[in-house]
Order: structure tokens, then sequence, then C-alpha cells
């Protein structure tokens, strides 16, 4: 579990791993969910992974889409959490 609290902040608020997921599906021409649900995105949330195994233990996540998607995810969970420390 990376250092912070990403859950208290959510997948839908600014500067969360919404916007990769966003960012990716605009990028592919595909709806969001097809990138990483809503309900993935809150468990993402909720285990707040630091690496790829810890990746692979979130609902909605197997190989492909951590392999494809993982590593913007990651970044963005590092980058929020580091941030926003002193906040969460």
């Amino acid at each position: 579990m990376c250092e912070g609290d990403f859950r208290q902040v959510g997948p839908h608020a600014p500067g969360t791993a919404q916007f990769p997921r966003r960012g990716i599906a605009q990028e592919q021409g595909v709806p969001a969910y097809i990138v990483f649900s809503n309900a993935t995105l809150l468990d993402m949330a909720a285990k707040q992974p630091c690496s790829m195994e810890e990746l692979m233990d979130v609902s909605g996540v197997g190989h492909v889409k951590a392999e494809r998607y993982g590593a913007a995810f990651l970044h963005e969970i590092s980058r929020y959490t580091h941030t926003h420390k002193e906040e969460l």
C-alpha cells in the first residue's frame, strides 16, 4: 500500500486514478469503463497499490490491463499520495 490515504479522496476527485482512465480512453477512442470500471477504480482507491503485484490484487485488473494501463495508474496513485500527503 502506498504512503498516504488515497481512499479518502476516491477515484473521481481531481488528481486521482480517474484522470489516467479518461485520457487513455480518449486516446484509444473507447468508453472509459473499457479501461477500468468504476468498481475497479474504487477497489484501486481502497487498496492503494504501489507495485504491479499489488495492482494485480485489485478486482477487475488482469494481466492484460495491468500490462496496458498499470504503469499510468500506479504513477498517478504514487504522485497523488506523495503530493497530498499532508492533506491525507
